[in-house]
């Protein structure tokens, strides 16, 4: 463990110089930033809007305005406009995959595909970990967990994330960031999976923990300003970008109250703004009185967000509190609404509630269950799916109760419906 510490020390004095050219209001930029700072990549942001000498700075590697963002490496090796597959292997987050069948590939390094991960791998399987992004999920957006059992000052969900990430490797699972999964077929006794900048991936089992993203708000050309004033996650950069500003989050659940009073830090004023008449009705009771009590944050119940207006960036959000409209000067809006379960690459083939959520184990209708030959001699484990060999956990699962400790619990669980789904394909094989 200390040597697989001190390569991981190593790993970011290399990447430490690192530098990132472009502008806190660039949409482009802003994505680049984001994936850096959820890998835990180190580097050093110049913002071309603030940088006094930037011409001189960019005529230095003959470069112009039009190239941005750009990122120079320690090497000072230039990259234009990258993009994040490009960032993710120069940083050596994205791994090079061999051509070989896994015990287990799990889908998602959320709490759920994390935990999952972990007792897999420490239990002796073969096991290969994927994401889209970066560790963490959705969880991993949270500045500060405080109810998560063991961490009784609490723990940011980044923080939770990356010790997750670390103890997988440690007992030898293969975590590789990013990789987008576009499909899946059942082919023989293994699954084959198809991903953006890879081969195809084969598995024994899968397990789908890619969980739930946060919806957009209904709102016309909200599109515009994702990245430069909407965002979807709370951490120590967007902290940094709202410093001293008017910001306004969006939502009712512990995600949206440990945003505001992460960011009540920072900004000089926050608005919480809440569709119930009761901003304790999905919220945290601990959440609730610290937010009652703190002296910069609003909280605009019965209220929603109608417009949001500026030129290249974010600059006011129209906001409608019962029958009346009142306008803010708002350059930062932070939205924790809804959930849609991330379940395109299952497309139609697994069985799913009205929502889009996966059924597992008896909450698996007949239909589905008849058209599986396997499911006439077995009942399908907890977390199977209606494909056999396919399962999943977490927020992604039709039932989930959506918080931290049930995730890690259902990745935990799963483990062993995995080890029964193999020993009986190992019997089977045997057998015949």
């Amino acid at each position: 463990m200390n040597a697989f510490l001190q390569r991981e020390d190593a790993l970011k004095n290399n990447v430490q110089g690192i530098k990132l050219i472009g502008s806190e209001h660039s949409n482009e930029t802003y994505a680049i930033r984001d994936f850096m700072d959820k890998n835990d990549i180190w580097y050093n942001f110049i913002d071309s809007d603030k940088e006094e000498g930037l011409g001189q700075m960019l005529a230095t590697f003959n470069l112009k305005e039009s190239d941005l963002p750009v990122l120079i490496n320690s090497q000072n090796d230039i990259s234009i406009r990258p993009s994040i597959n490009e960032i993710g292997e120069c940083t050596g987050v994205r791994l090079q995959l061999d051509d070989e069948i896994y015990d287990v590939l799990v889908v998602g390094a959320g709490p759920a595909g994390l935990a999952a991960s972990v007792y897999a791998a420490s239990e002796g399987l073969k096991v290969l970990t994927i994401d889209s992004n970066s560790p963490g999920g959705q969880a991993g957006k949270s500045s500060k967990i405080e109810n998560y059992l063991g961490f009784p000052t609490g723990i940011s969900g980044r923080d939770l994330a990356n010790n997750g990430y670390i103890q997988a490797q440690k007992f030898g699972c293969t975590i590789s960031v990013p990789h987008r999964v576009e499909g899946i077929e059942r082919k023989d006794n293994y699954y084959q999976i198809s991903s953006s900048n890879t081969s195809i991936l084969k598995a024994k089992t899968v397990i789908a923990a890619t969980g739930a993203a946060y919806r957009r708000l209904p709102l016309e050309g909200i599109q515009k300003f994702e990245g430069s004033g909407i965002y979807y996650s709370a951490t120590s950069m967007h902290a940094n970008m709202c410093r001293n500003s008017e910001i306004g989050i969006v939502g009712g659940g512990n995600s949206a109250g440990q945003a505001a009073l992460f960011l009540a830090n920072y900004a000089f004023k926050v608005y919480v703004i809440i569709r119930n008449e009761d901003i304790g009705a999905k919220m945290s009771d601990y959440l609730v009185q610290r937010i009652i009590a703190c002296e910069n944050i609003e909280v605009l119940t019965g209220s929603n967000v109608i417009t949001v207006e500026g030129s290249t960036y974010l600059e006011k959000v129209e906001i409608k509190k019962n029958e009346t409209l009142v306008e803010n000067d708002i350059g930062y809006l932070f939205t924790f609404v809804g959930a849609k379960p991330c379940t395109e690459w299952l497309d139609t083939i697994i069985d799913t509630d009205a929502k889009g959520f996966v059924h597992t184990g008896l909450a698996i209708c007949d239909n589905a269950l008849n058209s599986e030959p396997e499911f006439s001699q077995r009942k399908p484990y907890t977390f199977e799916t209606s494909l056999p060999g396919l399962f999943a956990v977490g927020d992604v699962r039709s039932g989930s109760v959506k918080r931290v400790a049930s995730a890690v619990g259902e990745g935990s669980i799963v483990v062993s419906d995995i080890h029964k789904f193999l020993a009986q394909d190992k019997f089977a094989t045997t057998a015949n």
